[in-house]
């Protein structure tokens, strides 16, 4: 059943985010019905990978996995991508080609692509709050 699982990005950048600002506004009126679901990593990048040498890829690091939607993964990636790559240009190149790779192997939604950004606010407002939470100061 769509939109019935659990969310903690987007559930915690809404009790974050206390004004009804045009982004929680959007996270509300999402299409849940064209937003696929399920289980995610929420830490994909770079350091929770192994690539051998058949190129195949091996994922670790599943303390933030659990059932949310799929473009959280997408989202982070290329927010991590992003990070390491200042220069727009080569950014944009290897986020093409990750995008491209993603698609070969299940479609990227309409619905999904117009996410992605607020997708990754929501992530990182997800990690601050856990962060935050472990600490008393």
């Amino acid at each position: 059943m769509p939109g019935a699982y659990f969310n903690p990005p987007v559930l915690k950048t809404k009790e974050f985010y206390s004004k009804n600002i045009s982004e929680i506004e959007f996270l509300e009126n999402l299409d849940r019905q064209n937003i696929r679901s399920g289980a995610v990593h929420l830490d994909v990048w770079f350091d929770n990978l192994h690539i051998d040498h058949e190129k195949e890829i091996t994922f670790f690091d599943f303390n933030f996995c659990g059932n949310g939607y799929l473009c959280f993964d997408i989202s982070y990636f290329l927010f991590q991508l992003f990070t390491i790559h200042p220069n727009e240009e080569e950014y944009q190149a290897k986020a093409d080609h990750f995008l491209k790779g993603y698609a070969w192997v299940t479609e990227i939604g309409n619905e999904e692509k117009k996410i992605l950004s607020f997708a990754c606010l929501a992530i990182i407002t997800y990690y601050i709050s856990v962060q935050c939470d472990r600490f008393d100061y």
